[in-house]
């Protein structure tokens, strides 16, 4: 058991400093941002189905929360990040999903403060 803690100690601590290495790049290097969001397909697959402006905006959200999860030392919130993330992927990916998700209805405008009435589910 002391093995596995030193381990896990020994991969925190250099998660740690990967991502402050990171952030201190980033203060520096505004444009490193979009140099690393246009390369994420290489190392994140899935990335390639988000468009570029949403690939910045996942890298931007992914090194704030790490900061953040890394302070606190509590993972779950970038673990759910990561997966709301790759689900917008897959909706990206699915043209068909993608269209049903993003249109205004056809039938009529809601208007603000309406309210609908949705049938009970039988």
């Amino acid at each position: 058991m002391l093995v596995d803690f030193e381990r896990e100690t020994n991969i925190r601590r250099g998660l740690s400093d990967a991502v402050r290495i990171l952030a201190a790049i980033e203060g520096l290097l505004p444009e490193f941002n979009d140099r690393i969001a246009a390369g994420l397909p290489i190392a994140l697959p899935w990335t390639e189905f988000l468009p570029e402006d949403e690939r910045l905006t996942f890298l931007r959200e992914f090194n704030a929360m790490a900061k953040a999860c890394l302070d606190a030392d509590v993972f779950e919130p970038l673990a759910q990040l990561h997966r709301e993330w790759r689900e917008t992927a897959a909706v990206h990916a699915d043209p068909r999903l993608f269209a049903a998700l993003t249109r205004e209805p056809a039938d009529r405008e809601w208007r603000e403060g309406e309210e609908a009435i949705v049938p009970r589910p039988s």
